[in-house]
């Protein structure tokens, strides 16, 4: 049994009656073989809280089997009720209880030795001790003799004797764990792994490759699909998600590959090329000593300048390195350069080959370049930082300059009211603002023009605007009513309801609508609690709108068990949270209850009864009275008196009859 299902199990025994769960959904990476015959592993961990899972429990982990048959797992769960969880398990028992939090990460560890069949063996850290969301964890283990040391963020949190040192060919993995849940349907956001690593040889090596595994805990259930999947991010090596809604590729797929690059770059001789080595592997780099671009051009190999552990930087032509890392070399040369002047637009002067040293007038024809009437072009500036038309320059390396332009477009924008803002020239890729000044036309107190959309469909009267092509927009306006909303209880009585939500927003119920457009109510705010509505209403005139609304009326009647009201103390609470105590006289009315809900705790003599109403049940509770008592020993009395009276009557008449008997014998 994992961390997981320890900690699903004992939610079912506090919280639930419901049947055992009996799946474990996992989903993750597995490390290549190159990871085998390890000492420990690593990963770090994405906190992502709340997770909202309402069945099972949730978890994210590295472990691994090792050589003798032992598991170990480190990592962290969220717990889905709040709870007195065990935080520290050992084969002789727990030691130790704290309360979890649902929707709170904490750091967890456990193992299981060889042929280890019992319950939760490990450690939960307190609450929230996984940290807030978004922040980023390591989870570690490692092993000094067969005692195997768990850490999180390098603190160590527990230990056990496996009775090995080593995984054997077993890998690491880094898992997502849906546990002990009898449903596929839980979503879980997605968490971020990185660095899944193994330890050996006293030192941590990032895993070489990663595998895809979407599947099954041991011993769980299979017959409903894995609903989650795992994902690569980017061109990151060993850098994936879990989770919900990502893909589920095939179980071995490959997801990254650790290597490293040689990027090889020189402006001459056709060096330049970039090639993948096996990490820690031995390359070598060259160059010739000369290139001869022409019959009196040369160029003449200086050096190599090298970035990156294990690269090269000195003046050998050529050198052996080792790939420690991503490496790049760039060969040095002594030249003579080609200047070389560019532009989309205009035209340029000033380009050409030129011996090291000179110096050179280069300039470009005009500054702006009309292509139509609603599109132009601005010349910003060279390259090279100078904002001229003509500049001056010395020539001591190969130059490429280029003349740098914008691109701009006119935006046009109307409104049949007043002057929209905003228009004019502007450059490509800005983001400007439009604004209607004049957004409500009042025509009568309750009837007005108001601003309704822009002609792109924008329904905000001030929009921000990516200028990426010519824009010519216009502002739309349409008759508004003034609308005012009446809450009704279930009876069709009007009720003072606090606020209402229209289309997503807050009103007090006097609200302005749009002529011929369905409107939304969300909901009412009643007695401090918010009673969904859904209602649409389409304006063709100002007016007044009935909102129906789940209000009911209550009654609670409390009698003997002959009818008779008794006056019983009653503690009642609502669906807002409020509570009130009265007595009832036999007969408890509650008007405009919101859902009816009526939580009540009814108290007579000694005994109390429970009872909970909904959309305007009333109840009927029965206690056993005083009077009741009374009525009840009156009885018992007379039945014990009419039982005295005929048992002497039954008396005299044997008596008579056997004295007649006497008689009868004698004669």
């Amino acid at each position: 049994m994992s961390a997981l299902k320890f900690v699903l199990f004992a939610l079912f025994i506090a919280f639930s009656s419901s049947a055992y769960a009996q799946y474990w959904f996992q989903f993750g990476a597995r490390s290549g073989n190159s990871a085998s015959m390890n000492n420990g592993a690593s990963v770090q961990i994405e906190t992502i809280t709340p997770q909202n899972i309402s069945m099972g429990s949730l978890g994210f982990w590295v472990g691994e089997i090792l050589s003798n048959g032992a598991f170990l797992q480190c990592g962290y769960l969220i717990e889905n009720a709040t709870g007195n969880y065990p935080s520290l398990c050992t084969q002789s028992g727990c030691t130790s209880y704290q309360e979890l939090k649902a929707g709170d990460a904490e750091w967890f560890y456990e193992y299981f030795p060889p042929n280890y069949n019992g319950g939760f063996l490990g450690g939960i850290g307190p609450d929230g001790s996984a940290g807030i969301n978004g922040s980023v964890h390591t989870y570690s283990f490692y092993s000094i003799g067969n005692t195997w040391y768990f850490t999180f963020d390098g603190k160590v949190i527990g230990s056990a004797d496996l009775g090995t040192s080593t995984s054997g060919a077993e890998v690491p993995v880094a898992f997502g764990e849906v546990a002990n849940t009898s449903s596929n349907n839980e979503y879980v956001k997605d968490v971020i792994f990185e660095n899944l690593s193994s330890y050996k040889y006293g030192l941590w090596f990032p895993a070489a490759a990663g595998y895809a595994y979407v599947g099954y805990g041991s011993g769980s259930e299979k017959n409903l699909r894995n609903p989650y999947g795992i994902k690569e991010i980017g061109n990151r090596v060993n850098y994936f998600e879990a989770g919900s809604g990502l893909p589920q590729p095939m179980n071995g797929t490959q997801l990254w590959s650790l290597g490293y690059y040689l990027t090889i770059k020189s402006a001459f001789g056709n060096l330049n090329s970039t090639m993948g080595y096996i990490a820690y592997s031995s390359a070598s780099i060259s160059a010739p000593r000369y290139v001869y671009v022409s019959p009196d051009t040369r160029e003449v190999f200086s050096g190599w300048v090298g970035k990156g552990i294990g690269s090269y930087t000195g003046p050998l032509n050529y050198s052996e390195i080792s790939m420690n890392s991503n490496i790049t070399e760039t060969a040095q040369w002594k030249s003579e350069y080609l200047v070389n002047i560019t532009s989309p637009y205009g035209t340029v002067s000033g380009g050409g080959w030129y011996a090291n040293g000179s110096t050179i007038t280069y300039s470009i024809s005009a500054p702006i370049i009309y292509q139509n009437s609603t599109t132009r072009v601005v010349f910003l500036g060279w390259s090279n930082g100078n904002k001229n038309l003509t500049g001056k320059l010395m020539v001591n390396k190969p130059i490429n300059l280029q003349a740098i332009w914008a691109k701009e477009y006119l935006v046009s924008a109307k409104t049949p009211y007043g002057n929209a803002t905003g228009a004019g020239w502007y450059r490509e890729n800005t983001l400007i603002t439009l604004d209607v000044p004049m957004t409500v036309i009042n025509q009568t107190s309750n009837e007005r023009m108001a601003f309704y959309s822009w002609s792109n469909g924008n329904e905000s009267p001030t929009i921000r605007l990516l200028v990426d092509n010519p824009i010519n927009i216009s502002a739309e306006f349409k008759e508004e009513y003034l609308i005012t909303l009446v809450g009704e209880n279930a009876y069709g009585e009007p009720v003072n309801v606090q606020e209402f939500a229209v289309n997503g927003e807050p009103t007090n119920g006097t609200l302005f609508l749009f002529a011929g457009q369905s409107s939304k109510i969300d909901y009412a705010l009643y007695k401090g609690v918010k009673i969904p509505s859904g209602m649409i209403i389409n304006v063709s005139r100002p007016g007044t709108a009935a909102v129906p609304l789940e209000i009911y009326n209550v009654n609670i009647r409390t009698n003997d068990i002959f009818g008779m009201p008794v006056n019983a103390y009653a503690k009642l609470s609502f669906s807002n949270g409020s509570t009130i105590e009265e007595n009832t006289n036999g007969n408890l009315s509650l008007v405009n209850v919101p859902y009816g809900y009526v939580n009540a705790s009814i108290s007579y003599l000694g005994i109390t009864q429970h009872a909970l109403l909904l959309k305007g049940a009333g109840a009927t509770l029965i206690f056993f009275s005083i009077t009741d008592a009374a009525v009840v020993a009156a009885i018992i009395v007379i039945i014990a008196l009419s039982y005295v009276v005929l048992k002497r009557k039954f008396k005299e008449k044997v008596g008579k009859e056997a004295g007649e008997e006497a008689e009868s014998g004698g004669k």
